[in-house]
């Protein structure tokens, strides 16, 4: 059955043959391999199917089979067939058999960690809403954009988690379907548009709190417009770059190089693209880390001259000393979620071989670890704003 240019295996087609014990179809097109193929063929012991272009393979294919030995040049074909059965072809170092996402853990932090990205920044955006007439409407804007910034994160993580649940078990026999497909490229889109977003929204909100202060009087920061302006312009040439950079991308790659679709990784280094694209996030984070910590550093500077030189009630005091722990908090998070999350990209383009699975949790947790901390930050704040506020003009009322 040798290079009998075979393309197509009806079901059945070698059912029943209790004196099969080996069956070579190597060097043929065969497209597919139901289940019924080869049915009650109990005695089949060896089976080759090298050197073809399977596609069409159910998970079950050969599951009732007592083989002994498989040949076949495709790893994807030897994860599917029974544990007993000797198959030389492994998947690679950085791959399993196993689902898209390996276990359970996993699996469950990706939907626990875009829902609560979800929540939290929905939340956000609701108060500052009804914030509007009681905190600076430039910074109510700005903050939108955070919101809106790190809610690109959980889009990424919820088409991986979609992924995982859609495919199950069957992910091994679509697994290079997967990574060339749309889908993953839009999470790797998202993704690489979510690293490049976050840095300089969140720098903006840092220039517009000190701008404020500095200029409490006439800064442009502190009218919706500019703001806007502003905003729309960062996300318009992030969008932009982002849509060039994912083409780019996609043209040149046959497929994402994780299942996972990170664009950072290349766990074969293939790919130039992802090192250059590694290499510029890092740069462009821990440039943005350090300039929001200047920004907050001289914020607190400015505060506490403004408070000599005035003088300061005990609440006023009490306010900055938050205001201080806040931006304590956010400049602290963005160094947990940015300097280990790179650093990792970094070093694992020097290894041959790494643990996989602790890729996939830093991209899970520790890439989206300022996305949970800065929310909350924001939503604590505007709640106590905005209780401040109203418990002053009761007693205004009642005075």
């Amino acid at each position: 059955m040798v290079k009998n240019k075979i393309k197509i295996l009806q079901d059945y087609a070698f059912a029943n043959l209790s004196n099969l014990g080996l069956l070579n179809l190597s060097c043929n097109i065969i497209q597919n391999f139901a289940t019924t193929v080869l049915l009650f063929s109990n005695k089949l012991r060896v089976l080759s199917l090298l050197d073809n272009p399977l596609q069409e393979v159910e998970i079950d294919s050969f599951l009732s089979l007592n083989l002994a030995l498989m040949k076949t040049g495709d790893f994807h074909i030897c994860c599917i067939a029974p544990h007993f059965t000797k198959c030389k072809a492994e998947p690679p170092w950085h791959m399993s058999c196993s689902t898209l996402l390996q276990n359970n853990t996993l699996r469950g932090m990706f939907m626990a960690m875009s829902v609560l990205i979800l929540i939290l920044n929905v939340i956000s955006m609701i108060l500052a809403s009804i914030s509007k007439s009681e905190v600076i409407e430039g910074n109510v804007v700005i903050t939108r954009a955070v919101n809106l910034s790190e809610m690109l994160s959980t889009v990424y993580l919820f088409v991986v988690w979609i992924a995982d649940v859609s495919f199950g078990e069957t992910f091994i026999l679509s697994e290079e379907l997967w990574r060339s497909g749309a889908f993953c490229h839009i999470a790797s889109a998202f993704s690489l548009w979510f690293t490049f977003t976050d840095p300089a929204i969140l720098f903006l909100l840092a220039l517009c709190r000190f701008m404020v202060v500095k200029h409490p009087v006439d800064s442009q920061f502190k009218t919706a417009e500019f703001s806007n302006e502003c905003v729309v312009y960062i996300l318009l040439s992030l969008s932009v770059s982002t849509i060039v950079l994912s083409l780019t991308l996609a043209l040149t790659t046959d497929c994402v190089s994780t299942a996972i679709c990170v664009p950072f990784l290349d766990p074969e280094n293939l790919c130039i693209i992802s090192k250059v694209f590694t290499i510029s996030a890092t740069v462009y984070q821990l440039s943005f880390s350090i300039a929001i910590i200047i920004l907050h550093v001289l914020l607190v500077m400015k505060l506490k001259s403004s408070s000599k030189g005035l003088g300061s009630s005990k609440s006023a005091s009490q306010s900055n000393t938050a205001l201080y722990v806040q931006l304590s908090i956010i400049s602290l998070s963005n160094l947990l979620c940015w300097v280990p999350t790179n650093t990792i990209y970094l070093v694992a383009w020097f290894l041959n071989k790494y643990p996989f699975e602790m890729v996939v949790w830093t991209v899970v947790a520790v890439a989206t670890i300022n996305c949970v901390v800065n929310v909350s930050v924001f939503i604590f704040t505007v709640s106590r704003s905005i209780h401040r506020n109203r418990s002053a003009k009761k007693k205004k009322g009642i005075l």
